[in-house]
């Protein structure tokens, strides 16, 4: 199954592991006219998905999973902690394939305004606020 990365601009934190993404992505075309006329076409295209990260569970932040066994505050510190890590700097979305709910399993990097790129997936886990 083929991989698919796209740039992408977070919407809204439903939970630690469920997001809501703009993704953006412009794919580039040489045409050539014929008389030594050539050019490139850019089409641009945009969509907005939910996405499910890839290889991550976190507490349930709403529903009756939430509610029994006190799991909400963890869940709200999840998705506080991934809302965090979205906001340091430029999204980029690997995903390639739904789960069974429709949402696309994705594997989401951030690169902060001065370092690297960073694994959103596997940060969580590392702090403590998701399980493998």
């Amino acid at each position: 199954m083929a991989d698919y990365s796209y740039d992408a601009t977070l919407i809204r934190v439903v939970d630690g592991d469920t997001v809501h993404l703009a993704l953006t992505k412009a794919f580039p075309f040489e045409v050539d006219f014929g008389f030594n006329i050539k050019d490139t076409v850019v089409l641009q295209k945009s969509a907005e998905l939910t996405f499910r990260l890839f290889g991550i569970n976190t507490p349930e932040t709403h529903g009756t999973a939430a509610t029994t066994g006190g799991q909400m505050a963890e869940g709200l510190k999840s998705a506080a902690e991934l809302t965090r890590l979205l906001g340091l700097g430029k999204l980029r979305v690997l995903t390639s394939k739904p789960d069974k709910y429709g949402r696309w399993l994705a594997t989401i990097f951030v690169t902060p305004k001065n370092g690297p790129e960073m694994n959103v997936n596997d940060a969580m886990i590392k702090g403590g606020f998701a399980k493998p």
